[in-house]
């Protein structure tokens, strides 16, 4: 995002193997732009890059791996940073410029696993609450949670509009909410859609039947069917072909 840019929104993206960084903003004044539900990972300098005077940047429920630095801030750069996941970057999970930015307002992130360590500076961080340090966030291969026994899970913040569909008692950290889907209902009793496809459309010698429905069929053992030009006919035995 170039110089001078506002209400910017970068989100849902996997942003991977780059020779530079994955997300940068600025240099210039930027304000108010938005990064959130990113896989940031694998890149050659850092995860996302604030350059000079980028102001108010809200970066949330970000995945931030194995760049150099996760998050690095410019000069006079401020940022609002929430449910992230910053590890295993070779340097710093948040790195400041040296010349005083503004700081970063720091609730409810993972870091785990930097080399040195989640910032460089702690007192331009505000370290508010749930924030998480030193523990496994327990990703799978795709970067996501792999279960509910990750210390991420249920452990982030509720940010309306981005986190507020969350599955649990609370949203998740993270790029991905993690999720289990409901157990197929296994009592259904409601008759099943029957669909013919007809080869001829006054000759059924070969019929096609579709059977939908959210119960289990294998116990049908007959059909009985009408056509337009017939009375009731009986299908008998039914073999379900799964």
């Amino acid at each position: 995002i170039g110089p001078d840019s506002q209400y910017n929104i970068v989100s849902y993206n996997q942003i991977f193997n780059n020779g530079a960084g994955g997300i940068s903003i600025g240099p210039e004044t930027n304000k108010n732009n938005k990064i959130y539900r990113n896989l940031i990972r694998n890149n050659g300098i850092e995860g996302i890059r604030l350059g000079n005077s980028a102001i108010n940047t809200e970066i949330y429920n970000n995945t931030i791996l194995n760049n150099n630095n996760g998050i690095y801030l410019g000069g006079f750069s401020s940022a609002l940073a929430y449910n992230n996941i910053i590890m295993s970057n070779s340097d710093n999970g948040i790195e400041f410029l040296s010349s005083n930015p503004t700081g970063v307002t720091n609730a409810y992130n993972f870091f785990y696993s930097n080399t040195s360590g989640p910032t460089n500076s702690t007192n331009l961080i505000i370290w508010s609450n749930g924030n998480i340090t030193d523990q496994n966030p327990l990703l799978n291969s795709s970067y996501e949670l792999a279960s509910t026994n990750s210390p991420a899970f249920d452990a982030g913040m509720i940010i309306a509009g981005i986190t507020d569909g969350y599955y649990g008692s609370a949203p998740d950290i993270g790029w991905k909410e993690f999720y289990i889907a409901s157990p197929i209902i296994t009592n259904d009793t409601t008759p099943p859609t029957v669909v013919i496809i007809e080869t001829n459309r006054y000759f059924y010698s070969n019929l096609i039947i579709h059977l939908r429905a959210a119960d289990d069929i294998s116990s049908i053992d007959k059909i009985v069917y009408t056509t337009d030009y017939s009375i009731p006919s009986e299908l008998s035995p039914y073999t379900p072909n799964n």
